[in-house]
């Protein structure tokens, strides 16, 4: 059986009235340093190099390069193709896990229903655990986007809807943010 509830960057790559905005990430970096390791790679075998060991060690340092490109540019094209930006700051929305109990689980989710955060006082951090709460938000912001996922059948995927959590009750999930495991 498929999921069907959207994830958070699904959420908000489509997400216009949040002062949310998904910028497209750039594929520059990943692109020069290809095409850098291809000029090496012509260095490397023109006549211009006359050692063996200083051609084998352009050789060498061409193909991590061409590497190091293709990863950037595969992990650009797999999955984080956005980077969030909060709008009235210009600040990057990171994202964070946060491990509880199963039985925290269950104020998490009447916290969302209700949309009051006061309970996460009372919300324990685990080391690991089969209920994690992912938060996206600034640094010292008033405004978090937050989701329950859960392990089912080996990986964790989204149980609840996303929240948003702004003013008072971002004190709520910035105090459990910085609890010690």
């Amino acid at each position: 059986m498929e999921n069907t509830i959207e994830t958070i960057a699904e959420y908000m790559a489509k997400q216009e009235n949040e002062h949310i905005e998904a910028k497209p990430k750039n594929l520059s970096l990943p692109i020069a340093i290809i095409i850098l390791s291809l000029a090496l790679m012509v260095v490397a075998a023109s006549p211009i190099i006359s050692g063996y060991n200083l051609s084998l060690a352009i050789i060498i340092i061409t193909l991590i390069t061409l590497i190091i490109g293709i990863v950037k540019l595969a992990k650009i094209k797999k999955g984080d193709k956005y980077i969030f930006v909060y709008s009235p700051t210009q600040e990057k929305l990171k994202n964070e896990s946060i491990y509880v109990s199963m039985n925290d689980a269950s104020k998490l989710r009447n916290c969302m229903a209700s949309n009051n955060y006061s309970d996460l006082q009372d919300v324990k951090r685990e080391f690991q655990s089969g209920c994690c709460l992912d938060i996206w938000g600034t640094k010292n912001s008033n405004f978090y986007v937050i989701q329950i996922r859960e392990y089912i059948a080996y990986h964790y995927q989204p149980t609840s809807e996303v929240a948003i959590v702004k003013d008072k009750n971002a004190d709520y999930v910035r105090h459990l943010l910085e609890a010690k495991v």
